[in-house]
């Protein structure tokens, strides 16, 4: 009896195989038909065009020109202010010589001279030193004037590229 049972196993392990076999056939063709149906449905979807957002555009680079030498530090050339100095000089220079006029008429001692001198000296050193100021400033100026100028050169020089 045992060689009968052996059969009727081998016969059932066959039919399952085979019911296997069928299932996966069965299976590949539902997945088949159902990859047919999304590439027909794709086909079918209606797609915009391709907008080329560059489409129209014209290089209008041509037309930019260097603006650079159009720029330049207005306080290069600034002066310095004498004539008030000088002004000022000739006052002193004219109080100073009346009251040595005055000295001398009433006779002082060289000491009010020696005085007088040193007011004057003083007097002098201020108007040195106010056009010194003016100077140092109008240095300040300059230079001031020529980092603006170096600092729009540079963006006239990065909007050329920027065109180009």
């Amino acid at each position: 009896m045992g060689g009968i049972g052996e059969g009727a196993q081998a016969i059932a392990m066959g039919a399952a195989a085979a019911a296997q076999l069928a299932f996966q056939e069965i299976q590949a063709n539902k997945a088949e038909k159902r990859e047919e149906a999304l590439k027909a449905e794709m086909d079918n979807l209606a797609r915009q065009p391709i907008i080329n957002p560059y489409e129209g555009v014209t290089n209008l680079s041509e037309m930019a020109s260097d603006l650079s030498g159009m720029l330049s530090n207005p306080f290069n050339s600034l002066g310095v202010a004498t004539a008030a100095s000088e002004m000022q000089a000739e006052q002193t220079d004219i109080a100073l010589a009346n009251t040595l006029d005055t000295l001398r008429a009433t006779g002082a001692s060289a000491g009010g001279a020696t005085a007088l001198a040193r007011m004057a000296l003083e007097s002098k050193k201020g108007i040195s030193a106010d056009i010194e100021r003016q100077e140092a400033a109008n240095q300040k100026l300059r230079a001031s004037g020529e980092e603006t100028l170096l600092r729009s050169k540079m963006a006239e020089a990065q909007r050329q590229q920027l065109l180009a």
